[in-house]
């Protein structure tokens, strides 16, 4: 029988996430969440992205460029068919804002970092997360303004320079290094040794990220369930998100049995195909062409009950995953 040590160390992460989910809101305008303010996401981003890589064999990162099939898929789904399922259920949607925060949600690129890390906690294919990530957020660049003008009837100015720069940083040049690390056979001996600590310290590193997102913007969602007369559309909200979502997953895994891919690769096509990033919503939102002092609040509620939900989602996707489907490995 399972001991309350044994629960607690396989269910940690999704613990620790409802209880961040739970109580960050509350952390508004308080001296945490001033001290959360100054954690640099970027660079925090950009070093979960590197444990992930420095803690991959090269082969399977060649693996994943020579077998292309899980990549291209994930990336179809992420980049076109997400998108066309929030287009289609963003119009059943109101106020108008929760229309377009739900667009806006879908038409962002994979998650940066989280992906990765659900990946490998799932024990799937990593290398192919890790392509995923960096060129759904290339491509995706592209396709925004596309999805956008499709969505809203309105051309928008995305400005893809300072775009590809910072995604190289966050992204590429993390992934880069950490794969040139293993170079250095003593050090990539010690990654390899090292596996389950670097992972704990990525999840870590997830769960303060969302930790500060949600003592930021938590407090909105707050006000407009107490205040702005929008519990039932909030509710329906919540019900359109796990709903597409679930579809994304399901379609994502019924691609990857049709073209009988391998489980660790059905896992990665499901996790990098149907997540969406926050950061690059959140700015979209902001927008000038869409955002005021009046709608700011209402537009980013999709997309952060979007994130909150897919990470809740996934991780029993994964959990059971790792259980029932996964070969038996080192755990995460």
């Amino acid at each position: 029988m399972e001991t309350k040590r044994q629960m607690w160390k396989r269910n940690w992460f999704l613990l620790a996430l409802l209880a961040i989910l739970t109580a960050g809101p509350l952390l508004s305008d308080t001296p945490i969440d001033q001290l959360l303010s100054h954690l640099p996401t970027n660079l925090l981003t950009a070093v979960i992205l590197f444990l992930m890589s420095v803690s991959l064999d090269t082969s399977q990162m060649l693996n994943a460029l020579f077998s292309p099939l899980p990549v291209i898929l994930a990336l179809l789904i992420n980049l076109t068919l997400v998108p066309f399922l929030g287009l289609f259920l963003s119009r059943y949607q109101a106020p108008p804002e929760f229309q377009l925060g739900l667009l806006i949600a879908t038409i962002v690129p994979t998650t940066l970092a989280t992906a990765a890390v659900w990946t490998r906690r799932g024990h799937g294919n990593v290398a192919v997360t890790l392509l995923v990530i960096m060129l759904s957020n290339i491509f995706g660049s592209f396709l925004i303004p596309v999805w956008l003008k499709f969505g809203t009837g309105q051309a928008t100015d995305f400005q893809l320079g300072s775009t590809f720069i910072r995604l190289f940083l966050i992204v590429v040049l993390p992934v880069a290094l950490g794969q040139l690390s293993q170079l250095y056979n003593d050090f990539k001996e010690w990654a390899f040794l090292q596996k389950k600590l670097i992972g704990t310290i990525a999840q870590s590193g997830i769960l303060l990220i969302i930790l500060k997102t949600s003592a930021q913007y938590g407090d909105a969602i707050i006000s407009q369930f107490r205040t702005g007369g929008l519990t039932s559309s909030l509710l329906w909200l919540i019900a359109t998100i796990i709903l597409l979502h679930t579809l994304a997953l399901l379609l994502s895994f019924s691609l990857a049995r049709l073209f009988q891919l391998m489980p660790d690769d059905q896992l990665s096509v499901m996790i990098a195909g149907s997540q969406k990033t926050l950061p690059i919503a959140i700015a979209i939102a902001n927008f000038p062409l869409f955002a005021n002092d009046t709608t700011i609040a209402l537009l980013v509620i999709p997309p952060i009950i979007h994130h909150a939900l897919q990470m809740i989602i996934d991780s029993w996707v994964v959990d059971y995953w790792r259980e029932n489907q996964a070969p038996k490995v080192v755990d995460f």
